[in-house]
């Protein structure tokens, strides 16, 4: 099956999703890696992307390979998680300032 995200984002953010996703170190972060990860996760915050946990879980594992879950390394969990607590601290962030 295709997940497709483009009704959940812009075209910009899914590309930055794409472009992460390939270009990853999957074993061990690098900082080249974090810093287009975050790009995303801004992007998707400010555009109040729709995208959701489980679509992006599975996008991560369909369409850009991760595995589910790994022992050691990055897994699709792993980033679902990070960006579940990114969208969710940029929001605080936004009705706190």
């Amino acid at each position: 099956m295709t997940v497709s995200l483009n009704n959940l984002m812009s075209e910009q953010t899914a590309r930055l999703l794409a472009s992460f996703s390939h270009t990853a170190n999957r074993s061990m972060p690098h900082p080249s890696d974090q810093q287009l990860w975050r790009q995303f996760l801004i992007a998707a915050h400010k555009e109040n992307a729709r995208l959701d946990e489980s679509t992006l879980k599975q996008w991560l594992v369909e369409e850009g390979g991760w595995l589910e879950d790994v022992v050691l390394g990055i897994s699709a969990r792993d980033l679902v998680s990070q960006y579940n607590f990114a969208r969710d601290l940029l929001r605080d962030y936004d009705e706190f300032r």
